[in-house]
């Protein structure tokens, strides 16, 4: 009941924004700017870009909430947004990890007296900018499941439960995710 009853009064918060009573975005922020910054957050694992983000998500709500046409799928609306925006990020951050990593290279390559520990510290640091690249391919969905099976060590009962999913559709997500992760990684290396 108190499900059905919160998501009246974001409907009816989303009917008077939409309507130009500025009073009802103060509330609708209140109540969905933490599940918001939870989510940008887990996304990108830095708080300061999730808060970054947040507000870029907001800003682009202010904008464009007048086209929502069902108030009742402002939740849904409101995640797509935040996924939408933290994938560019981590697709911008994958891009300039693959620049430096490549300027890296060239600085190896060309050292001559670069000795053993140096050397597979380096090659530690390109496999780990590698992986963090082959995650920012990932859709954010799938990004999800990776972080919070592999780096959080959640079960894929435990991220069901968390993200209200069947067991089957995390393991159908983890599968997918770690083929595209280990094809991406394959391109990788033979480029």
């Amino acid at each position: 009941m108190a499900r059905h009853g919160n998501q009246i009064v974001d409907e009816a918060l989303v009917l008077a924004c939409q309507a130009g009573d500025d009073a009802g975005f103060g509330p609708l922020v209140r109540r969905w700017h933490p599940r918001l910054l939870e989510t940008l957050i887990r996304a990108t694992g830095r708080a300061e870009v999730g808060q970054d983000l947040a507000q870029d998500v907001w800003l682009t709500v202010v904008k464009d909430l007048g086209r929502l046409d069902d108030p009742a799928a402002f939740p849904g609306w409101l995640m797509r947004i935040a996924q939408r925006r933290a994938a560019d990020w981590v697709r911008r951050q994958a891009r300039q990890r693959k620049l430096m990593a490549g300027a890296q290279h060239a600085a190896v390559a060309s050292s001559f007296s670069l000795d053993a520990s140096v050397s597979s510290g380096l090659v530690a640091e390109e496999r780990s900018t590698l992986v963090r690249a082959a995650l920012g391919l990932l859709s954010p969905g799938h990004r999800d499941v990776v972080v919070r099976h592999y780096l959080e060590g959640q079960t894929a009962q435990d991220i069901a439960a968390a993200l209200g999913l069947p067991v089957g559709t995390i393991k159908s997500r983890l599968h997918y995710a770690r083929r595209r992760m280990s094809e991406s990684l394959f391109l990788e290396r033979n480029v």
